[in-house]
This record gives structure tokens, sequence and C-alpha cells, in this order.
């Protein structure tokens, strides 16, 4: 009886061991992970792989996911394609924006005139909005919380530019609420 208690007990003791030493490798993983993304995508876009001051870098990996998604996104040929009718794109863009949980995307011309890719099709400067200067300058990024200039909410942006024949072509974004 004694024995099969000595058993059990270090048999709990392993397995607890074990799953903290999973539990830290993950963490580990998951910090260098995003590092390395981070310093990748830094050098894909031609910027020093430690950012300065005024770069402002995802502050988690779920941003991180969000924007490599959102670049993903900007290289659809329907983004430019004038071939595609307005309904197409829109109903591409409504169900894209329902599989991430976005508030919905919009894509502003090199000026900032936005227009929300959805069927209302509201129109938005943003030319004063940061993430919308960062994009312009070739830089895929994440804003702080904003209030949104359409419904007054707390949300935050993604936003990343968007290239025609290598030439910049404009800047897609999309929304979050900030909850």
């Amino acid at each position: 009886m004694k024995i099969t208690n000595m058993k059990t007990t270090l048999l709990s003791t392993a397995a607890i061991l074990a799953l903290a030493i999973m539990m830290m490798t993950t963490s580990l993983g998951a910090s260098i992970g995003e590092t390395v993304n981070l310093n990748l995508t830094s050098q894909a876009h031609g910027q020093e792989s430690v950012p300065n001051e005024t770069q402002r870098t995802p502050v988690s990996s779920f941003d991180a996911a969000e924007l490599i998604y959102l670049e993903a996104v900007s290289l659809h040929p329907i983004v430019l394609d004038d071939h595609v009718t307005y309904e197409e794109k829109m109903a591409f863009f409504e169900a894209e924006a329902e599989k991430a949980g976005y508030i919905g995307f919009r894509f502003a011309d090199l000026q900032g005139n936005a227009v929300a890719l959805d069927q209302q099709g509201a129109e938005l400067d943003v030319s004063d909005r940061q993430y919308f200067q960062n994009a312009l300058a070739g830089e895929p990024n994440v804003s702080d919380v904003l209030v949104s200039k359409e419904t007054g909410e707390s949300i935050v942006v993604y936003a990343t530019p968007v290239y025609l024949n290598d030439s910049l072509a404009g800047v897609l974004f999309a929304s979050r609420t900030a909850n």
C-alpha cells in the first residue's frame, strides 16, 4: 500500500513538474516568436530591427497577427481590381470583417479620403490620423485607442499600405471596438 502511494505521489509530482515546464516553455516561445516576427516584419519593410521612439510596434502577438492578416487581405486582387463590381467587393469585405471580428474595412486614397467597404459606403477624411500617415510611409501599424469619427466609440485601427505595380495606391484599414 505504501509503495502504491509513493508511486502515485511521484507520478503526480512529475506530472505537475512537466506541466510547469511546458507552460514556461510555451510562454518563452511566444515571447521569442513575437520578437522574431517583429524583427522579420521590420526587415521586410526596410526598417531597422530595433524600432526607434517614433515607431509604434504591435503591443501583443495578437496585434502582430492582425497586421499580417490585414497585409494578406491588402494583397488580394479584389482590393484594386476595377473589373470587380462594387457589390462583389462589398460582399467580400463584409464577409472578411465578420470572419475577423472587425467593425469593418475602409480604403483611403493617398489624400486620406476613405470609403467604408460595406453596403453603406460612408465616406470619411482620415488624413489627420496617425495610423493613416504611418501606412502612407509604408509602415503597417496599430493605432492607440481612438474615438471613432463616425460613431464616437472607442476603437483600435489596424492599417497597412496598399500597392499597385510597386507604387503606393492607398491605405487599407480595419477597426474593432477597443474593449
